[in-house]
């Protein structure tokens, strides 16, 4: 699953995914995962 957010959405959802299930683009920061 992929989901395009915003950087301080993917800083909260990655404390939460612990198992990385979630694969997150952000929108502004392409790449920098």
């Amino acid at each position: 699953m992929n989901i395009i957010i915003e950087p301080a959405a993917r800083d909260y959802i990655m404390k939460k995914n612990k198992d990385k299930a979630i694969t997150l683009t952000v929108a502004r920061r392409p790449g920098s995962c």
